[in-house]
């Protein structure tokens, strides 16, 4: 799976090793800017900053226990159009990576002098958990990295990060940076294209390391979070089969549109669901109404989720931002989860997986979907 894997030792520990890191590669102009999760100065909450001048690093989280939004998105609205003229770092978590990887495919993201940095990950917490005044957010901030030996005792992440088996960096990114299976005082620094081979020939004070502990954790922790995901589903599919347990999950869904809104593989920019075809006028309102005597308001909610379901559960990552968007705690990212791992493998695809691989909704096959009769 790695190219290569050498170890960084720092005795500053890992969050000022790391921020040294960063700081030498932009004083010595191997990297023009990077993007990295960092603390508000209130110290209240983290967000992913840009960051061109290498004195301005200092209170940054590389291992970020909280995340906004899914930074692909983010890489979308940057380079889109134009791709970047300066060689930019950017530090992902794996699900962000796996949606850059779609977003790719999809043409959303021009990686041109783009070098991506994909870090282990234990989970994250919900933004409201981190943001709320007596959260302790200096035992969550520690817990983001110190929990790397046992990830169960990080009890407060998200439901997506709890049954995530995709939480280390694949040979999709430039970059890894790891810590499971490392030792105190540790980081393990990957790199797996040749983008990544020239950043790793400029970080100082690397040195080898064999990779036999490194990869034995990584199978450790797949496993045991495999389980937990199989576990999850095999619950979850019980609470939302059938249209009467589906509608029920959706019950308190306002129609805001959040979770489309911050889910990064819903790009569309004139969306169908936005569109004035939902505008009706009283007079429909009231006929609807009188079929049955009611109508329940607002009107067509399962058709907006399983709409939005059949148009990019191929390429959902998992990342369960749209749980965390949603006002009233629906636990959409489950819902996604459980169709996208049974759409995925009916074309033997993983979102994010690889670069090569063909998107299913842009691929036609004549032989695909047999099961189904002529």
């Amino acid at each position: 799976m790695m190219t290569g894997l050498k170890i960084l030792k720092t005795e500053k520990g890992i969050n000022p090793g790391l921020e040294e890191m960063f700081r030498d590669l932009l004083k010595d102009k191997i990297l023009d800017g990077i993007i990295i999760p960092k603390s508000t100065p209130d110290n209240k909450f983290i967000y992913q900053v840009l960051h061109k001048d290498p004195e301005k690093l200092s209170g940054t989280f590389t291992f970020s226990p909280v995340m906004p939004s899914n930074s692909a998105t983010l890489l979308k609205n940057m380079t889109k159009f134009t791709p970047s003229e300066e060689k930019i770092g950017v530090v992902l978590k794996p699900c962000e990576m796996r949606a850059v990887v779609e977003l790719v495919k999809l043409k959303q993201i021009n990686l041109d002098n783009l070098y991506l940095f994909t870090v282990d990950c234990t989970g994250t917490v919900d933004i409201d958990v981190y943001s709320k005044p007596e959260t302790e957010r200096e035992t969550l901030n520690k817990k983001a990295f110190e929990s790397f030996p046992d990830a169960s005792t990080f009890t407060e992440i998200r439901t997506a990060c709890s049954i995530c088996d995709n939480c280390f960096p694949t040979d999709t990114t430039d970059i890894g940076i790891g810590l499971y299976g490392a030792d105190q005082n540790e980081i393990f620094i990957s790199f797996h294209t040749e983008k990544g081979k020239e950043i790793a020939d400029n970080i100082k004070n690397l040195s080898d390391k064999d990779k036999a502990g490194r990869e034995k954790a990584l199978h450790e922790i797949k496993e045991e979070k495999h389980k937990k995901k199989e576990a999850h589903l095999n619950k979850f599919i019980s609470e939302v089969s059938g249209i009467e347990n589906l509608s029920a999950f959706f019950s308190k869904c306002i129609n805001c549109h959040n979770c489309k809104s911050q889910c990064p593989i819903c790009i569309c920019r004139e969306c169908f669901f936005e569109s004035g075809t939902f505008d009706y006028e009283s007079e429909q309102l009231l006929s609807w109404a009188d079929r049955s005597g009611m109508l329940k308001m607002p009107t067509d909610l399962l058709l907006f989720h399983i709409g939005r379901m059949n148009h990019m559960v191929s390429s959902c990552v998992s990342c369960g931002i749209c749980s965390q968007a949603c006002p009233v705690g629906i636990d959409v990212g489950s819902l996604f989860l459980l169709t996208g791992w049974n759409a995925q493998a009916l074309f033997n695809y993983e979102a994010g997986r690889s670069f090569e691989e063909e998107l299913p909704i842009s691929t036609f096959r004549e032989d695909e979907l047999t099961e189904l009769g002529e």
